[in-house]
């Protein structure tokens, strides 16, 4: 077997037509040795594909880190399913690590920080740095506590206009999605091993009305 190196980064949080998907082997060094990204709706469907062109071009990662959420229940559910295959198959380590932790491994501020990420239904997920996560409508922005001096971030940072951040003592980073090597970063500042989806709502399928199908005789 070739020898290992370098940590393969998978990220398929992001939601929406302007959503981004990236899968990356970052070196030892820190840098990016290959890469693969995909924009719009619909990106997360080609995840393994861009997997598997990164990993054709390097050596096998000595370990993986996904972005867990909050963000696109497919994209969570193609790239951390994608993730465990991966793991189990090359017989790495697999760590996760939210989309907020990531983003403040960018900024590497010691503030306070809140996650704003895009979600379904005209509404943004809100991650805060005490662990908090929640969904809100973008116009519910004007009703948030978040104490002065707190950093924001994420891709649905619009929603706090520049006058209400002055007026709350808030400072909109300019961060929409953090890269490869701040993935990684948080990952090893806040290394979790429980590798599952931070889903905010509850499924959207039911079980049919007339019950289950009896299983096979």
């Amino acid at each position: 077997m070739s020898a290992r190196g370098g940590v393969l980064v998978l990220n398929a949080a992001p939601a929406g037509a302007e959503a981004d998907v990236l899968v990356a082997l970052v070196g030892a060094d820190g840098r990016v040795e290959a890469s693969e990204e995909a924009h719009g709706l619909g990106a997360a469907d080609g995840i393994a594909i861009m997997a598997r062109s990164v990993l054709n071009a390097v050596p096998p990662p000595e370990r993986i880190v996904v972005v867990t959420g909050p963000g696109s229940f497919t994209g969570l559910r193609a790239s951390i399913a994608l993730a465990h295959g991966l793991a189990f198959g090359l017989d790495v380590a697999l760590l996760g690590v939210s989309v907020g932790r990531a983003c403040a491994a960018v900024d590497e501020s010691e503030a306070p920080w809140v996650c704003l990420s895009l979600a379904r239904r005209g509404r943004v997920f809100c991650e805060r740095s005490e662990g908090a996560v929640t969904a809100f409508a973008p116009e519910r922005v004007v009703d948030q506590k978040w104490p002065a001096g707190t950093v924001i971030h994420g891709d649905a940072q619009a929603i706090v206009s520049e006058e209400l951040a002055a007026v709350r003592g808030w400072r909109l980073s300019g961060i929409r999605r953090p890269d490869a090597a701040a993935i990684l970063r948080a990952a090893d500042y806040w290394p979790s091993s429980d590798v599952v989806p931070l889903y905010i709502d509850p499924p959207e399928a039911k079980p049919p009305a007339a019950g289950l199908r009896p299983a096979p005789v």
